[in-house]
């Protein structure tokens, strides 16, 4: 499932890229930006619509964990439960923040290396290209994953995922004109 994350963050950018093909008329760019905004809502409504066909189905006879009387009070209660929970959520949540905020960010982070000089068209190519490297990674973590094992893959992945936000951050901290 997380594989998708990636096409995900790059198909705007390879969107971008046709739309910014169509010939500059008034009005153009109002249409750009609509058309990128109606595309990118177009997987969430996928996903409503499913989740509310997956509801009825569910209220047509399908008996859920919660009417089925579940030990949710008693998992909340094991000590051991929240020491799992909060390092998997923890560690999960430090990786989005890092991913999400590379993603958002993206635009920025080119500019700072590239400079403010590029075009809207070189924005967009190389954004697009550094989210095809975390495809290639997706795919060669999916080839690694049945000879390491997922807890191996997660611990080595976020440990290398932190060691490399740090070198960054220091690269730009403290040698911040390198490019």
């Amino acid at each position: 499932a997380f594989f998708w994350q990636a096409p995900g963050s790059c198909a705007p950018y390879l969107v971008a890229l046709v739309l910014l093909q169509l010939p500059h008329t008034d009005g153009v760019t109002s249409m750009q930006f609509r058309t990128l905004f109606a595309l990118g809502a177009a997987p969430a409504l996928v996903v409503l619509i499913a989740s509310l066909c997956d509801m009825k189905r569910d209220s047509a006879g399908r008996t859920s964990s919660s009417a089925r009387g579940g030990n949710l009070s008693k998992a909340l209660r094991d000590v051991q439960h929240w020491q799992t929970l909060v390092g998997t959520a923890g560690t999960w949540f430090l990786f989005d923040v890092a991913f999400y905020g590379t993603v958002i960010f993206t635009p920025t982070i080119l500019e700072r290396v590239f400079g403010a000089q590029q075009t809207l068209s070189s924005l967009a190519c190389r954004a697009a290209f550094m989210n095809m490297l975390g495809i290639l990674g997706s795919g060669a973590g999916l080839l690694a994953l049945p000879r390491m094992g997922a807890k191996a893959m997660n611990t080595v992945g976020l440990a290398c995922g932190g060691v490399l936000f740090v070198i960054c951050m220091l690269l730009f901290q403290f040698w911040p004109a390198w490019h």
